[in-house]
């Protein structure tokens, strides 16, 4: 993914933040995300339901709901009034991990380009059999309490053999600023595939926003495939929908 896009302004304006670079308050962010729940048959929320792959007892949130999740923040800015350090989040499942990295050389008000590389990869799994799975929609999934959680971490296994098998995993995410390395994460990188999204919101955790008026403008979006051993696709569909207009204008 590459997103070009400007935060604030390298001027002042009437009614804008203080300083024009730093608007203050808001979380201007960059970010993949896919969601999707499974929810277990009453009174079966702490056992595996063959007949309902991919239902984990070990995805809980809330109890008999799976909670599974894809997301990649590279990055989120301005945690609590502070654009000098921005968020690096990964979250795969119940699982999250977030990253703070250096970006002052983006806050000018000028525009700067993001690039993100999120690279997956087949992981071998040992000791998984033929019995231990259930296969949905192309790939398996665990249906055993015995295989350990966090050796698969909730993602599918793709079917090698018999009784042999490797999960579909994330390996990393590589983040540069201008073309300049700024950021890395490999921890609970997702493998399932996400909506590219691009916002501006006003969170209580970024501080209050004392100005009228403040701009983040985006210039270009580019996306490219590697078609990665382990990307996942056509599992978590129920994404955030498209929230502009043709002509260009958001709907409310």
């Amino acid at each position: 993914y590459e997103v070009v896009l400007k935060i604030g302004s390298d001027k002042p304006h009437p009614g804008g933040p203080k300083d024009p670079t730093r608007p203050i308050g808001t979380i201007p962010a960059v970010w993949t995300y896919s969601y999707g729940y499974v929810q277990a048959p009453r009174g079966r929320a702490n056992e595996f339901v063959p007949g309902l792959p991919p239902y984990n007892p070990w995805v809980q949130r809330p109890p008999g709901v799976n909670e599974y999740w894809a997301e990649l923040d590279f990055p989120e800015f301005g945690k609590a009034g502070d654009f000098d350090k921005a968020l690096y989040n990964t979250f795969c499942q119940t699982r999250h991990h977030p990253e703070l990295f250096d970006v002052r050389p983006a806050i000018d008000g000028r525009y700067h380009t993001l690039t993100t590389d999120w690279r997956t990869e087949l992981r071998p799994i040992p000791n998984v059999t033929d019995a231990q799975v259930v296969e949905q929609g192309g790939y398996h999934w665990v249906n055993d309490k015995s295989v350990p959680f966090d050796a698969y971490l909730g993602n599918p296994l793709k079917r090698l053999g018999k009784d042999r098998y490797a999960v579909y995993a994330g390996k990393e995410a590589n983040h540069w600023l201008d073309g300049k390395p700024v950021a890395r994460n490999v921890k609970y990188v997702p493998s399932m595939a996400g909506q590219l999204n691009v916002g501006v919101w006003l969170p209580d955790w970024a501080g209050p926003a004392p100005w009228h008026t403040a701009e983040v403008r985006i210039a270009s979006v580019k996306i490219w495939q590697y078609n990665d051993d382990g990307d996942v696709r056509g599992v978590l569909t129920k994404d955030i929908p498209d929230n502009f207009g043709k002509d260009g204008k958001a709907i409310k």
